[in-house]
């Protein structure tokens, strides 16, 4: 590689690479587990376990290489059909993504890398071992000369290798050649133990016991070793022999046969395709690239020959060609392989030439320009190389930034404009600037529109986590249990998807512990034995719509209140007001739980609390339907993006407030005597149904400018913002109505400004948690204002009506 490489920039990559494999394994394991006899699957898992352990090595990552290389000979055995892909297998693969997964957190911390793998690594090789005819043969430890022997296995082979003496990196060539035979079989026993190979040092031996495929002959596995550069093979015994040749030939590139300037044995060239490649330019990872390529073309056939070597490919320099020679599979077609290299980044086709019989290929036909070949055009190669760029999330947040500060100078242009527009409406000056205005406000928008599509993520980054949560947890808790994911490419905004993980745990969690029911007991109620948990996500309108569903037993109201009851949390006068809808809010009380027994799943009464927390600090909402005996179901409403939104702006007395408009349900007016009094808070008949009132000067203790005061029942209401000397009874009441999560509540206002966008601007440490305000804003007049957290409003009514009839 590049020696002026930054060695942080590198880290990155291989962080974010390492983890994007990771997920494969997980999902790809959970549908093994699934259809285990699908080779496909098998070919993506092992795919992704070679490219994770590959890139690991390069980087000199040992543990995880190590760690990563007993699993791929597991995931080999499964792909060669040695093995079966038992939940006992599965159970081992899963554990160790999730160690590997532990050492990927802790190089992110900088912190040592330190997990205890070693009874994993001992179960997976002997779950290698298990069914193998193949008897284990370990190689004792020799100081021993060139000239020793050693033992090899009835059908295999005994290396005894050395790593130079002036190798920089003996640990990284004692990974090459273990990835170097992996193709070839299996490693029986090495001396030292393969996961030791970080221990390593320049000019120590390395024995080897290894059991070649059955489509692989001794030479394949000697030629493999023969082209790894830094090691030289000191002595080998095949099955079958007695005395060790002094020098294996490694030599399979004499022939009479060339393509882009390499030599090939002429019946491979006449089944194969010559490639040549090129890393990009600004590569900051040449040869991790050179690696991945490799990797892409393992499953489509074998590479006969390269230049520069596969073995070099830690010298590569950015900007650099590579000339491949490849046989590819029976089933492999040339636009597999042209396919498999355009999904690549940093890395570009060149020139490709399909050799076959009824053309034979001549040295001068490939050494220049091969336009009679069926070549990818280069300009759909190129499109597809920088057709995405990496752009890191800081830089995406100072944009968002910077657009809504335009979104503000936007609104106070137009205001501005306006104004101008009445003191001289017939100025050319003003009329140009009014349309100047338009225009840039129509850019403004449109670069709004892109910058947040640019944010927006699916929501499939944060769904794909649940299928392995969801399978463990349900065999820790005896239930069969199947999770459907729906919606997966529903976009959100990446800082809300990032905080919306914990409460669909939290639900997951309930859904599995105490919503679903084991089989036995589903039997017994005439249902199918395994249960169904959905997790779907829709988009409606300028929100997002997310749901856990399950078929189980459903939510019982009257369990519901007992637990509210015991736990305090409410008194028996205050149940005996309450409707159904009402109490089964309860269950996001904190404390309230109706597990008959506390799990180290759920049971104690903190996860919903948390759950509705969590979502009223996004601006959303989340409403509970059950139905004793079919399910529950709950619905978590979001806004697209938490940056910008579209609001509604009030006056109360003569302060000016915003309320979010995905709140708003409609606006009314009622006269004042038509309110009554429910529990000591006002109310009124609201379509045929009670709508409780909520005076917002009282909740942020705004005093009246008018000093008018209307009377409702026992119910002072006061500062309805009238400004005339009518009688009480002629007074209006304006008001809005919201939603926050079941509930409907109408906050009283003094006066509707009308709906603008708006920044959302947080407040800051310095003011702390508010009630009852989600941040602030600037209007465009330059005029700051408290924009109103609806469902903390709501929580805030919830208390004060229980503390009222309590």
């Amino acid at each position: 590689m590049s020696s002026g490489m930054d060695m942080s920039d590198l880290l990155a990559l291989f962080m974010e690479e390492a983890e994007e494999q990771l997920v494969k394994l997980d999902d790809g394991l959970l549908q093994l587990e699934k259809d285990p006899g699908n080779i496909e699957i098998l070919k993506e898992v092992f795919r992704a376990a070679h490219t994770l352990k590959g890139s690991s090595g390069t980087m000199g990552l040992s543990e995880i290489a190590g760690l990563t290389h007993v699993m791929e000979n597991l995931l080999d055995l499964l792909r060669s059909g040695t093995h079966t892909a038992t939940p006992e297998a599965i159970d081992l693969l899963l554990e160790g993504t999730d160690d590997l997964r532990t050492l990927l957190g802790q190089l992110s911390r900088s912190e040592t890398m330190n997990v205890d793998t070693a009874a994993l690594v001992e179960n997976l090789r002997a779950m290698c071992a298990a069914g193998s005819n193949a008897e284990p043969v370990k190689i004792a430890a020799e100081s021993a000369s060139v000239s020793s022997t050693i033992a090899a296995p009835a059908n295999g082979i005994a290396l005894k290798l050395k790593i130079a003496d002036d190798c920089l990196m003996p640990g990284v060539r004692a990974f090459m050649i273990y990835n170097a035979l992996c193709d070839y079989g299996q490693v029986i026993s090495a001396d030292p133990p393969q996961e030791n190979i970080d221990d390593l040092i320049a000019g120590q031996e390395i024995n080897i016991v290894f059991e070649p495929n059955t489509e692989s002959s001794d030479q394949s596995v000697l030629d493999a070793i023969g082209r790894l550069s830094e090691i030289q093979v000191l002595d080998h015994r095949l099955a079958g022999e007695g005395e060790a040749p002094a020098e294996p030939q490694t030599d399979i590139r004499a022939s009479d046969v060339s393509c882009f300037g390499i030599l090939m044995p002429k019946p491979i060239a006449e089944n194969g395709i010559a490639l040549k490649v090129k890393i990009a330019q600004n590569c900051f990872m040449p040869g991790v690239r050179a690696f991945m390529l490799y990797n892409a073309l393992i499953d489509l056939g074998q590479v006969i020959s390269a230049n520069p070597p596969q073995d070099n490919i830690d010298d590569l320099i950015a900007g650099q060609e590579i000339n491949v020679v490849f046989e590819l599979n029976a089933d492999t077609t040339e636009q597999n392989i042209l396919d498999a290299i355009a999904g690549l980044c940093e890395v570009e086709l060149l020139e490709h030439k399909f050799l076959n019989e009824s053309e034979p290929v001549a040295k001068s036909q490939c050494s220049g320009a091969i336009s009679d070949a069926p070549v990818v055009p280069e300009a759909t190669i190129a499109a597809k190389a920088i057709q995405t760029v990496r752009v890191g999330v800081d830089r995406l947040d100072t944009l968002m930034n910077l657009v809504a500060e335009l979104v503000i100078d936007r609104t106070r242009m137009n205001q501005i404009g306006n104004a101008l527009n009445l003191k001289y409406e017939n100025e050319d000056l003003c009329q140009g600037l009014n349309e100047t205005g338009v225009h840039i406000g129509r850019v403004v928008t449109e670069l709004q529109e892109h910058i947040m599509k640019v944010r927006l993520l699916p929501v499939e980054q944060v769904f794909s986590r649940f299928p392995r949560m969801v399978r463990d947890l349900s065999r820790k808790a005896g239930k069969d249990v199947e999770l459907v994911l729906e919606g997966q490419e529903t976009e959100l905004d990446r800082s809300i998807l990032e905080d919306i993980v914990d409460p669909l745990t939290h639900l997951l969690r309930n859904a599995l512990d105490h919503g679903v029911e084991t089989s036995e007991e589903r039997k017994a109620a005439g249902k199918s034995a395994k249960s169904r948990v959905i997790l779907a996500a829709m988009q409606e309108e300028n929100r997002i719509i997310i749901e856990v569903r399950d078929d189980g037993h459903g939510i019982s109201i009257e369990k519901v209140k007992a637990a509210a009851l015991k736990k305090g949390t409410v008194s028996e006068e205050t149940l005996s007001h309450m409707s159904d809808e009402d109490a089964l809010q309860l269950i996001f009380a904190s404390g309230v739980s109706t597990a008959e027994k506390v799990t180290d799943i759920s049971g104690r009464g903190v996860g919903m609390d948390v759950v509705r927390s969590n979502i009223q600090g996004l601006s959303g909402s989340v409403e509970v339907h059950t139905e004793l005996g079919k399910g529950t179901r709950f619905r978590i409403n979001l806004p697209l993006t938490l940056a910008i939104i579209q609001s509604l702006v009030i006056g109360v007395c003569d302060k000016v407030y915003v309320i979010p408009l995905s709140a708003v349900v409609e606006t009314f007016r009622c006269r004042a005597e038509d309110m009554h009094s429910i529990d000591g808070h006002p109310a009124i008949n609201f379509r045929g149904s009670v709508l409780h009132l909520v005076k917002l000067s009282d909740v942020f203790g705004i005093k009246s400018v008018n000093g008018i005061t209307l009377r409702c029942g026992d119910v002072r209401i006061r500062d309805c913002g009238r400004t005339n000397n009518k009688s009480d009874s002629d007074d209006w009441i304006t008001f809005v109505v919201v939603r926050t999560g079941g509930l409907k509540i109408g906050l009283i206002v003094d006066r509707l400004i009308g709906e603008q966008e708006v920044v959302i601007k947080p407040l800051g440490a310095f003011f702390g948690d508010i009630d009852g305000i989600a941040g602030a804003t600037i209007l465009g007049d330059g005029a700051v204002a408290l924009i109103i957290d609806v469902g903390s409003l709501g929580s805030i009514f919830n208390r004060r009506k229980l503390e009222r009839v309590a």
